[in-house]
């Protein structure tokens, strides 16, 4: 006897789907799965921001809603991968260096402060870093942390909405902030455990939410259109469960 797919069972029944696709920005169903990727990275950057490692750190709250946007909508184009992953790295780079410009401590103020002489203050300090670490010599200068940590935050959102919206992994979505906040906080153990708790409960949701989507799509194959708001019901059942499993 064959053995059927789970989800087989749990299927609505077989009807005709009589609505045409429309564009994902007019989709609510597109818009939950984003708002949970947002729950995602809230204890992430949340745990980031709170511990104040120099003064001239941007918002890593920016950075990485400018990763998910960015993220988003390059995902739902129909550009290819690496057209994809190569656009991606090119507004990472942009979107990481105008925000640590806009924060950049400025030693030598004669020049103005205006974006000619941020940049050339950046590259000064960036130089001085490369040569000091060539040379083996020590740099006290936390621009070259700061550009590594935004540059991270924002490919860590990237990457996230990417296996979401086009691999649909939800292991793939879930290991790059989780690797991300757990080495913050083993680095700061003084951090309350309420980031991990946000983090394990929104995993749970989007976990939960891919495995739905990938289920609905199969159905959509077989010209199955599920009940109304079937995809809020199962994501109650999901917060239920992640407030047992927590």
């Amino acid at each position: 006897m064959s053995v059927r797919a789970l989800d087989d069972y749990f299927a609505p029944a077989t009807r005709a789907n009589d609505h045409k696709e429309q564009p994902w920005w007019l989709s609510w169903e597109e818009w939950l799965t984003f708002t949970l990727l947002l729950f995602l990275m809230v204890p992430v950057v949340g745990s980031l921001q709170s511990a104040d490692w120099v003064d001239e750190m941007p918002s890593l709250v920016a950075i990485a809603l400018w990763g998910l946007v960015i993220g988003w909508v390059i995902a739902k184009s129909p550009l290819p991968g690496w057209a994809s992953a190569a656009l991606g790295m090119a507004a990472a780079i942009t979107v990481t260096l105008v925000l640590v410009l806009r924060t950049l401590l400025l030693v030598d103020t004669t020049g103005g402060d205006g974006w000619r002489a941020r940049w050339s203050e950046f590259w000064l300090r960036m130089q001085e870093w490369v040569r000091a670490f060539i040379a083996k010599d020590f740099s006290a200068d936390p621009l070259p942390f700061v550009v590594v940590l935004v540059l991270a935050v924002f490919l860590v959102a990237f990457v996230t909405v990417w296996a979401t919206a086009r691999w649909k992994n939800p292991w793939a979505a879930v290991l790059p902030g989780g690797f991300v906040l757990l080495t913050n906080i083993s680095y700061l153990p003084g951090q309350p455990s309420f980031a991990v708790v946000f983090f394990v409960v929104a995993s749970v949701l989007l976990v939960t939410r891919l495995q739905y989507t990938r289920a609905a799509e199969r159905w959509g194959h077989q010209r199955v259109q599920p009940p109304d708001f079937m995809s809020v019901e199962v994501l109650m059942v999901a917060s239920i469960v992640a407030g047992v499993l927590v």
